[in-house]
């Protein structure tokens, strides 16, 4: 046997040792095939997704969707789409994958916002039914795979990405990743090359959708790793041992995350904030620690839902000595001290735990972002908290006595989320609608005030608009834009002087707003 067949059929052994240590066959109840019942609940499932989001299809175009779509030239015809891509232009349009998207709603549907919703909740459905794909292969289990795509797709917290149009950065990014990560589960199963470029092809269209896909070689790393690590060995030992067999397929791929990194950060940086939150990194980071655990109470209980966090919307951390800070940070702790006890005992939920946080790192203000958090982060992250319930679901029903009751309570779970995601599409009807809900929800947020006297100077209630720009003023005495906005509700109230006066002081803070002068 010549030195070339002997290293292919080592491979093949290192991967089919993976594969028989993988937590998707630690159950080893996976079938290759779904019955006919399976696929007529799947369809099931479509449908009710349907149900649930079809109130948003009466919902107008609202705040990023407008420069995005319904004023964006660049959508009104498909031929755009080259230069979109860079071919002739020399640059690469941000995003260009969801520009794409709605070039294609554009060609079909006008500038009709039911088409653009239909879109969304069509490559939602199919981001649900690849977490049924990628679960059943993990678990083997129908039924858990059949609660995770529940849990993923019916949270209320994914309305921020369905029901707003411009969320769908976050659908295709996820869309693709998961593609990506399901090529890849096929490839270690088979050792298929056809599988590998599919993860890979995935990965591009993942990052031209938005940057969070960029998690995607750390996560099947990640994934390999939790397959292969046992008690017997030390992790440590584990870790060198996989990179030594798999560092060729690793390598290419990390390569390429670091350079999408470098050319996001240093060429074309994709915020516009430079400096930490609270003027320190101890600030910064502190708060992303509240923030984390935030995110999950959101996830199990999405009652407050909120569409801005910016200035005043979210508390920053006070100090490492503040309750709310000391309790996210014990919270953290002991999540983490879970997974590292869980890796080799109950590796999905380890996996799962960890697919949240790896997921969730992009937007963890490492580098500065603008926005501090959103709900529509969670829309890829939320796949490892549905893995994760879905095991221990599994588990419990397995062992519970009453698994009935306990079936019977998570459909009720389900039926409650379902309901306040229809209450919640309301709320995105139009930009006074959705302005109005969040500064009930935050009266002290500053931006949604802002946002809020716009949509009643838009109505031409000139004079209710004032208030709302003075209030967000006050609340951030060097918001550019707000001086603008109040300039232009006094103006139209026959309040020149003032106006002349905010306007001045609009373009000494900002001497670019053109529109000021």
């Amino acid at each position: 046997m010549g030195k070339k067949s002997k290293k292919k059929k080592i491979i093949q052994e290192d991967a089919q040792k993976v594969e028989r240590r993988a937590p998707s066959l630690e159950r080893g109840e996976r079938k290759d095939g779904l019955s006919r019942w399976q696929i007529v609940s799947l369809l099931i499932l479509v449908i009710l997704l349907f149900l649930i989001y079809l109130n948003s299809f009466r919902n107008d175009f609202v705040f990023d969707d407008i420069p995005l779509i319904s004023e964006n030239p660049l959508i009104r015809s498909l031929k755009n789409i080259p230069g979109m891509l860079g071919v002739g232009t020399g640059w690469t349009a941000y995003r260009p994958f969801r520009l794409i998207s709605y070039a294609v709603d554009y060609y079909f549907w006008g500038l009709n916002p039911a088409g653009y919703h239909l879109s969304n909740v069509l490559f939602h459905i199919m981001s649900s039914l690849l977490v049924f794909s990628i679960v059943f292969r993990l678990i083997g289990s129908y039924w858990c795979a059949f609660s995770a795509a529940l849990f993923f797709c019916a949270n209320p917290v994914q309305t921020d990405s369905v029901t707003y149009l411009s969320g769908r950065r976050d659908i295709l990014c996820a869309l693709f990743y998961l593609a990506g990560f399901y090529s890849f589960l096929r490839y270690r199963a088979s050792q298929q090359v056809r599988y590998l470029v599919l993860t890979f092809f995935s990965y591009l269209l993942s990052l031209a959708s938005k940057e969070m896909g960029v998690t995607l070689p750390l996560m099947m790393f990640v994934y390999d790793y939790v397959s292969v690590i046992s008690k017997g060995e030390g992790m440590w030992q584990s870790f060198k041992e996989m990179w030594r067999k798999y560092y060729v397929l690793y390598l290419p791929v990390f390569l390429m995350g670091i350079g999408f990194t470098y050319y996001k950060l240093f060429i074309n940086y994709p915020s516009t904030r430079h400096e930490y939150y609270g003027g320190s990194l101890v600030t910064n980071f502190l708060t992303v620690g509240k923030i984390l655990v935030y995110y999950l109470k959101l996830i199990f209980f999405p009652v407050v839902l909120n569409a801005d966090y910016s200035y005043n919307g979210f508390p920053l951390s006070q100090g490492v000595f503040e309750l709310a800070t000391v309790t996210s940070l014990l919270i953290l702790g002991m999540i983490f001290y879970l997974i590292y006890r869980l890796l080799t005992r109950e590796k999905m939920i380890a996996f799962g735990l960890l697919w949240f946080f790896i997921a969730i790192l992009p937007v963890c203000q490492i580098f500065p972002h603008h926005e501090l958090l959103a709900e529509h982060y969670l829309y890829l992250p939320m796949v490892g908290i549905s893995l994760g319930v879905s095991y221990v679901m599994g588990e419990l029903v397995r062992g519970y006595r009453f698994k009935q009751v306990l079936i019977g309570c998570y459909i009720f779970v389900l039926i409650l989320f379902g309901v306040r995601v229809v209450d919640r599409n309301r709320d995105w009807k139009d930009g006074f609608t959705l302005w109005s809900k969040t500064v009930r929800t935050v009266p002290q947020c500053a931006r949604a005030l802002d946002n809020l006297g716009v949509e009643y100077f838009n109505l031409k209630r000139y004079k209710e608009a004032v208030p709302y720009h003075e209030r967000a003023i006050r609340l951030k005495p060097d918001y550019a834009i707000a001086y603008y906005n109040l300039g232009n509700a006094y103006n139209h109230s026959n309040l020149c002087d003032k106006a002349i006066t905010v306007y001045q002081q609009s373009i000494r803070l900002n001497p670019d707003n053109i529109r000021a002068y």
